[in-house]
């Protein structure tokens, strides 16, 4: 009987097999097996039922083997807040260390009051084995530090008033009686009448929002004209920083 070249392989091939597998030693593996081993979870980030993790954090699983990248979606990993609702974010397989990412957008997993659940389930390793079953673990983020608290904004009759008061009024310059060039700082209209007015000098005497290109400023700092002029003391570096602030956060007639 003829047998055709195709068949003739074939044969052959399983003959070998065959002698190969009972030249095998007892208890051996059989040559060629497949992986049948399903992908394991090693250990997670954060971990199980933790209370302090970081706000924003990447929840992370370590497997034992590589992921088919294919199984690898939002929906074979997921992370969900209060009401089971998913958090947003982005999910990556990294190869590199065999680890599966939630990268939450921002805003996402900083709620401290609230348990967050991870869940994974359905992905498969190259050889198509599947995770066993679906695995979760819960835990908690630790809230921000709260931001810094904002210096409360200069106040004119708190803050800048008392300081013309004993510094420039009590010199005798811009107060009571004596008006210096015309200019008051103890009037009823104050300061309202020093904003955009033109100083000796030419510069408006307050320009709104802009300190270096305000006349009063840039005398208590010490340009020419210096005020309050000798033998009366400097304004403190305290108060200097008082009246840059005060301009500098203006933005209207206040």
């Amino acid at each position: 009987m003829k047998i055709e070249r195709p068949f003739r392989r074939a044969l052959l091939m399983g003959l070998a097999l065959a002698i190969l597998s009972g030249c095998a030693e007892p208890g051996a593996d059989p040559p060629f097996q497949f992986d049948r081993e399903p992908p394991r979870i090693v250990r997670t980030n954060p971990a199980g039922d933790e209370t302090s993790a970081a706000t924003g954090t990447w929840v992370t699983a370590w497997f034992s083997e590589a992921l088919d990248p294919r199984s690898v979606s939002s929906t074979t990993f997921s992370v969900h807040g209060p009401g089971e609702i998913a958090a947003s974010g982005e999910v990556l397989w990294r190869p590199s260390d065999l680890s599966l990412v939630f990268r939450p957008f921002p805003g996402q997993l900083e709620d401290e009051q609230a348990e967050y659940r991870a869940v994974i389930a359905n992905v498969t390793d190259l050889a198509g084995n599947r995770l066993p079953h679906e695995t979760d673990w819960k835990f908690r983020v630790k809230g921000r530090p709260p931001p810094p608290a904002r210096p409360v904004p200069a106040d004119y009759a708190r803050d800048i008033a008392p300081i013309f008061a004993q510094g420039c009024n009590a010199s005798g310059c811009h107060g009571g009686d004596v008006v210096s060039r015309g200019l008051r700082l103890d009037g009823p209209g104050a300061p309202g009448n020093l904003i955009g007015q033109p100083s000796s000098t030419g510069k408006p005497l307050i320009q709104p929002g802009k300190p270096g290109e305000s006349a009063i400023y840039l005398s208590v700092i010490g340009a020419d004209p210096i005020m309050p002029p000798a033998p009366a003391a400097p304004l403190s570096t305290e108060h200097q920083i008082l009246i840059f602030r005060w301009i500098a956060e203006m933005t209207a007639v206040p």
